[in-house]
């Protein structure tokens, strides 16, 4: 991945921020630490994107970023507190 991604505030309570370098067409998927998929959001050439955490259990999870493609570009972790 040629630039980079940013995500705040970690941990965070009801809101997470994705910020990327530049416009990025793709998804990301939030995944509890067995793996299960809790979240998905296609992002469509944003270079900021908001998601809406507030329901999910509190934690760690794992943030996979994938390319329109569905190859997995970075993995983040983060906490929901």
């Amino acid at each position: 991945m040629d630039q980079y991604i940013r995500a705040y505030p970690n941990p965070s309570l009801s809101e997470l921020n994705i910020q990327f370098g530049s416009k990025f067409f793709g998804s990301i998927v939030i995944m509890d630490l067995q793996g299960r998929t809790v979240c998905r959001v296609e992002l469509n050439g944003n270079d900021a994107h908001v998601i809406s955490v507030g329901e999910l259990a509190k934690g760690p999870y794992l943030l996979q970023v994938m390319d329109h493609q569905g190859q997995i570009q970075t993995t983040v972790r983060w906490i929901k507190a």
